[in-house]
């Protein structure tokens, strides 16, 4: 099961930006939520949709998250979860926006993803989190 809440923007400061639940009919489902200032784009969102997806244990066989043999498997929006722990992998979408030369210093390093976006993830790494496209992420098994 998956739930999708938009957040209004509420206040920003210097390291942090707060987010309430958009009034509705319904009771709040998260009400407010903080962010840290340096993980948002510059322009600061006027809104956030935030999702939950609801994980079903234990995961089967034929479900494409569940790991390889090799014990690592391809990423995308349905199978990425907070706090998987990823491995930055050879650039397959490079161009303009994702060039070879950015990547390049991340290829091999591991780290821990902290959200996700409708094109990959904020992934938390020994020197800070940096964002990367799903192609660009294997999740460790």
């Amino acid at each position: 099961m998956v739930l999708s809440v938009v957040l209004l923007l509420e206040e920003a400061t210097e390291t942090n930006v707060r987010y309430v639940e958009r009034a509705g009919g319904k009771p709040p489902v998260i009400g407010a939520l903080e962010i840290e200032r340096w993980a948002l784009p510059e322009q600061v969102p006027p809104e956030i949709r935030l999702t939950l997806e609801f994980l079903r244990e234990p995961r089967s066989a034929g479900d494409p998250s569940v790991a390889s043999p090799s014990g690592s498997y391809t990423v995308s929006r349905e199978t990425l979860t907070t706090g998987n722990k990823v491995t930055i992998v050879k650039n397959t979408v490079a161009g303009t926006k994702y060039p070879p030369e950015w990547l390049a210093q991340y290829l091999g390093k591991t780290g821990v993803v902290l959200w996700t976006t409708h094109e990959g993830a904020m992934v938390q790494l020994a020197g800070g989190a940096t964002w990367f496209p799903y192609a660009e992420l294997r999740v460790e098994g």
